[in-house]
Parts: structure tokens; sequence; C-alpha cells
């Protein structure tokens, strides 16, 4: 009844706004009791993100993250899939809405959200480049968002130079892997922090120039060191493995050298139950003739 009321495409915006302000009513009177009818109203609140209207927007941005805060782990494994997809629609406003959903996840609890930002910070990246200029702007707010969950203080003083790395890695990238080598850190890495460190380190060694996998390769060494609870690291593993596999086998001593120690970090960061893919490619590669 909602839904046919007040969300039809022509609705007055006030009767959206009450919609919207019922659905925020319910998460927080219902909790978890109302999670069963979130992948209904959902696809509501993303319409109403890329409303014509600003009040509108500002009351379905309002709800989506009161809604995502109250979600469970199941919840937004449920939802994620949607926001994702919206990222590849052709409309431009679907797509902001999407990109503004995302950033809301980072107000979900620490808990429930650290498994899934490798996702989220891989979908909001691939639209810090896109040509209209909203987009652009939601992309970048949305890593903003995250890194205001971020709970070490090394990594959110250096916020802005990580997020220039990540919507311009070919002019920012060197600069902020070295402002990073030269951070003395007193406190652990956090989840919402390696979220927007893996994919710099990424970049860094699948750089073309020998600089660019140098750092990235002794930054790796250091963020294994650091990380706060190596289980983080898990998530991150088929986006690191191929780019330190070929750093490997670098023209370059000094490369190879470095990519070996950040093997050698990560393994031990991770213990040996969580490395026995990484140490069977090992002899593969040793017994080879």
């Amino acid at each position: 009844m909602i839904k046919k009321d007040c969300f039809s495409k022509h609705s007055d915006p006030m009767r959206k706004i009450a919609g919207l302000s019922l659905y925020e009513t319910l998460t927080i009177s219902h909790g978890k009791v109302f999670e069963m009818y979130v992948e209904r109203i959902l696809p509501d609140i993303m319409m109403c993100i890329a409303d014509q209207k600003e009040n509108v927007r500002k009351a379905a941005l309002q709800a989506n993250r009161t809604i995502m805060s109250k979600l469970s782990n199941h919840a937004i494994k449920q939802v994620l899939p949607l926001f994702l997809q919206g990222l590849y629609n052709d409309s431009w406003r679907s797509k902001l809405a999407s990109v503004e959903a995302l950033g809301n996840t980072a107000f979900c609890a620490p808990r429930q959200i650290a498994g899934f930002l490798p996702q989220i910070v891989k979908g909001i990246r691939e639209v810090l480049s896109d040509t209209h200029e909203k987009v652009h702007e939601a992309a970048l707010q949305a890593i903003k968002n995250i890194g205001s969950v971020i709970k070490c203080p090394e990594i959110a003083d250096i916020l802005e130079t990580l997020i220039k790395a990540l919507s311009n890695p070919n002019v920012h990238l060197k600069d902020a892997m070295k402002v990073l080598l030269d951070t003395s850190f007193v406190h652990a890495i956090d989840a919402p922090s390696l979220s927007l460190l893996i994919p710099i380190l990424d970049s860094g060694l699948m750089m073309h120039d020998n600089e660019s996998k140098h750092l990235a390769s002794k930054l790796m060494g250091n963020i294994c060191n650091l990380t706060q609870d190596p289980s983080d690291l898990l998530p991150y593993i088929k986006i690191l493995m191929p780019a330190i596999k070929n750093s490997l086998f670098d023209s370059i001593p000094e490369i190879r050298a470095s990519a070996a120690k950040a093997l050698g970090s990560l393994s031990k960061g991770l213990g040996l139950e969580n490395s026995d893919e990484m140490i069977v490619w090992l002899h593969q590669v040793l017994n080879q003739k």
C-alpha cells in the first residue's frame, strides 16, 4: 500500500518523503524483524535517491543510512549485489543512487561490513573515473564515508592523499605510497583502512615503472605487519596474489627481493592455516624443471 501510494513515478514529493520516514521508523522500531522486507523496499529508496527533488533525495539518503546501520551480516549480503549491479546502469541517476547507497554501507556495524569492503571499494573505484560530474563526486564522497569510520589515526591523517591516489593513480599513486612509507605507525591498521590501502598496493604492483613496483612491495610488508587482525587480509588474497606473483619474476633484483619479503610478511600475517594456496604454488614453482 505504501509502495502504491507513495512511490509511483508521478507521486507528490511530500508523499514520497512520508513513505521514506515510515520505512526509517519501522527499521528503528522493529530492528532485525524488519530485515525480511529490506529487499522489497530498497528499490523504492534507490529510486528516491535518484529523484529530481533535493528534499526527496535527502530523505532517501537518510533512510538508507538508517537502514544500513541496522542490517545484519546476512541482510548486507542480500542487498549488496543490488547496489553493485546499479553501477553498470546506463542511467547516470541510477548509477548515482547505487554509488551513494554503497557509500552509506560505511555506517553499518564494523564487524558486519568488514568482509564486504573489498567488493564495495572495488565497485566505487570503477566509477571514480566516470565522465558524469555528479557520479564522480558521489564516488569521492563514498570513499570519504568509508574513510570517516577509519580508527587508525595515522591513516585518517593522510586520507586526502589516499583518495587522490585512488581517483587518479597515474598522477598521485607514487606520492601516496611514499607518504605511507614515511609514516610512523603507532596504531594498528583496521579493516576500513585496509579497504583503501590494498587497491593502492595493487595499483603500485601492477604499474609498469620499477619505482612504483618497488615502493608497493616495500609497503606490502609494512601493512601485513601492522594489520590489526590478520583475518582482515583474507578477502584481499585474490586481489594481491597475481600482482605479487608477477613481481617475484620481475627483471629487477630489488623488486624480486621486495616481493619475496612481502610474500613472507603476508604468509606470516595470515598464518599457515590460511596460506595453503600460497605454499602449494611456491612448491610448484620450485619443482619446475
